[in-house]
């Protein structure tokens, strides 16, 4: 309290001396808050308004807004929200500043200054509402992981909260991937599960209330990755044998073409873009096909590459294990594509692992691949 009202005594006489040089009329002040209601709530740094008139009998000079926290802690000066005036002014003056320096929940005095130092005040408070926060992610295991959050309170009913959870950033309650945790403020326990091991997730705490959705801070985490040897795509970028042009069938080779299917080197007559890994690449034309057989563990698996069509032809890749169909993929474009399969199911031995081009189109339509990679799934 003697904090305070020292404080308010060294504004009153610094206000006296600013105005020393100016005539002193007895005046009498007043004030009215015409926008901004009794009370406030906002987020710490927010901005709001501060909005209404104030009459004099003679000479206005001043408006100053002081905010006494809550806490106890020192008064603060807004500096944003002063209006000064050494105009022969008098009557009604309108004021409206926008206050973002509060950043504690305080009692904020409007306070009229005339040129003779008399004041005039009027009290509101603002109360600084409290983020959302995000537990931070425990029990992280392959498949599964533990957070949850603190859901502040800021006057409004919470219909819903939870998690949501994604491999991109800032990820949204429109999303399927989200927990829905009960209702209302307070701490809460979210249990993530099917979660793809080996991967990056972010994730932050949600509530809705009638003021829509309010996310709490971001979270990353990686799920484990089990001690399973990725198997790898022999001669997957085409490089050997070595050719110029282009090749149908080249062989040796690991990989077993028909039909149209080969490999083309950088510069060939099909004009393809620059091979995305080396300078050779895969090349499927017509009704043609290319396949190798591989000796898996028992494993879940996806089959990751990069496709690219002929300028401006439409060729379509079946993508096919042990003769049944995975994926059906259309390269949109001559410009390199990554494109993964479906999961599959190997149990352990051998696999035959095949790419075909359909060519449902019709014509010698043509599609490039390169850069083949076998990806572990749960």
């Amino acid at each position: 309290m003697k904090k305070n009202i020292l404080f308010l005594c060294t504004f009153i006489v610094a206000v006296t001396s600013l105005f020393i040089s100016c005539k002193k009329d007895m005046v009498a002040v007043s004030i009215s808050l015409t926008t901004q209601p009794a009370s406030a709530r906002v987020y710490a740094g927010d901005p709001f308004t501060i909005a209404g008139t104030a009459s004099t009998t003679g000479k206005f000079r001043m408006i100053e807004m002081l905010a006494n926290p809550i806490d106890g802690s020192a008064p603060i000066m807004l500096p944003d929200g002063a209006v000064t005036s050494c105009a022969n002014t008098s009557g009604t003056i309108n004021f409206s500043q926008i206050i973002t320096s509060i950043k504690k929940s305080s009692l904020v005095k409007v306070m009229v200054v005339d040129q003779k130092g008399a004041t005039a005040s009027v009290d509101f408070n603002v109360i600084i509402k409290q983020q959302n926060t995000t537990a931070p992610v425990t029990a992280i295991s392959f498949y599964t992981a533990t957070t949850g959050g603190n859901i502040a309170d800021i006057g409004l009913a919470v219909s819903a909260r939870g998690v949501v959870y994604d491999v991109n950033p800032h990820p949204t309650i429109a999303l399927t991937t989200k927990t829905s945790d009960g209702t209302g403020i307070g701490t809460f326990v979210s249990s993530l599960t099917g979660l793809l091991f080996g991967q990056d997730y972010y994730v932050r705490s949600y509530s809705v209330t009638s003021d829509g959705v309010l996310y709490g801070n971001e979270l990353f985490f990686t799920t484990l990755t089990p001690d399973i040897p990725t198997p790898v795509v022999p001669n997957g970028t085409f490089e050997l044998p070595v050719i110029s042009g282009f090749v149908m069938n080249p062989q040796p080779n690991v990989w077993s073409f028909s039909g149209g299917g080969g490999e083309q080197r950088n510069g060939s007559p099909f004009g393809a873009a620059t091979a995305p890994e080396g300078v050779q690449t895969g090349l499927l034309q017509g009704d043609s096909q290319m396949s190798q057989t591989f000796t898996f563990t028992a494993q879940n698996l996806a089959l990751s590459f990069m496709a690219a069509q002929r300028g401006t032809q439409t060729q379509t890749l079946d993508i096919l294990f042990d003769d049944a169909l995975v994926s059906t993929i259309q390269p949109t474009s001559s410009t390199w594509t990554n494109y993964t399969t479906k999961t599959f199911t190997a149990s352990a031995g051998d696999h035959k692992i095949t790419i075909k081009g359909t060519n449902t189109h019709g014509g010698d339509n043509s599609a490039f691949i390169d850069d083949l990679k076998l990806i572990l799934r749960n």
